[in-house]
């Protein structure tokens, strides 16, 4: 298939590097190879950080909670700089924040700058969650610690200068796979107030979808074999293989897998951002046409031509800007 044909125009140069990269470069870890893609990543996350200064109008100061299994959780909130970090006056909204690694990698502070930005751009603080990562933590750790993130957010409201009727959840990658979990606990445990809104960027929604694409598989960023091994260190189980989804998958949470959820009403408004190219397009425009169904108000939009993690690979084109501004637009409902 002819890579111009298929790709944003703007993206094409950066997309045949990224082939040729493919094609001459390192081989890729082989399937369930963790810690090969944990050094790996490290570098590119770097990268990624590292291209866009830090903003000079936002601070950060780290906070601290207690999840129900005793584990001591990492909270950095991220603010302002003009206002104080911790005000007096309620009213503000504010985020909770998922960041990505495929369920297996990075931490909070990988993406300190990037995180920084969306402040920067949104006027909104964000409160990124440190949450545990398979395979050492099994699913559903990882929604349950973004679940107390949220918990301490809401309990610590006032304090933060907070409206607790306008807190949102914000997740890319795998973290808006966790995001969406962390907003189906919040919706059946019943906090209140409840979300205002999810934003889930290119979520990683579907541990079913780990299969071959017979048209797009060379063009995608997060490979077929990247899902299956982020996938199976969390649930425990080889993803790929129908035997083993025929004697786990039932028992899967859809606090793990949030396309496994029985029902999809009663969720907060949702914006979903994913490319055409990416991975996740598939399972992502299934989540959102059943969220429709459903009655929840849903913003979909899928970007021709665009793998995951587009906006980190070229954050200067115009499908870029566009989406970013329709993010920063989201952060605003709330």
């Amino acid at each position: 298939m002819d890579p111009f044909k298929i790709w944003d125009p703007e993206f094409a140069p950066m997309g045949l590097s990224l082939l040729e990269s493919k094609r001459t470069g390192t081989p890729p870890p082989a399937v369930h190879d963790i810690e090969t893609r944990r050094e790996q990543a490290k570098p590119f996350m770097k990268l990624i950080d590292n291209a866009r200064p830090h903003p000079t109008d936002v601070s950060q100061k780290d906070f601290h909670t207690t999840t129900s299994d005793g584990h001591v959780l990492l909270l950095r909130w991220y603010y302002p700089t003009a206002l104080p970090p911790v005000p007096r006056l309620p009213g503000s909204s504010a985020i909770l924040e998922i960041h990505g690694g495929g369920m297996i990698m990075s931490r909070v502070g990988d993406l300190d700058n990037s995180v920084s930005l969306l402040v920067s751009q949104t006027g909104v603080p964000f409160l990124s969650v440190d949450y545990r990562l398979a395979p050492e933590s099994r699913a559903p750790t990882q929604a349950e610690d973004a679940y107390a993130g949220l918990k301490w957010l809401h309990e610590h409201a006032e304090e933060m200068g907070v409206d607790k009727e306008r807190i949102g959840i914000y997740g890319a990658s795998s973290g808006g796979g966790i995001a969406a979990s962390a907003a189906l606990i919040a919706r059946d445990r019943g906090l209140s107030p409840a979300l205002k809104a999810q934003i889930l960027i290119y979520p990683m929604l579907d541990d079913r979808t780990a299969t071959k694409h017979p048209l797009h598989e060379e063009f995608f960023v997060w490979r077929t074999e990247d899902n299956i091994t982020g996938w199976s260190a969390m649930l425990g189980f080889d993803v790929e293989k129908p035997e083993e989804q025929e004697k786990h998958g039932k028992d899967v949470s859809p606090y793990a897998v949030p396309a496994r959820a029985k029902s999809l009403e009663g969720l907060p408004k949702t914006f979903i951002d994913v490319g055409g190219l990416d991975r996740f397009v598939e399972e992502d425009v299934a989540y959102a046409a059943r969220m429709i169904k459903e009655g929840v108000q849903v913003e979909l939009h899928v970007r021709p031509g665009l793998p995951h993690a587009y906006e980190a690979l070229t954050p200067d084109i115009g499908a870029t800007v566009r989406a970013v501004l329709d993010r920063i637009r989201a952060v605003q409902w709330l």
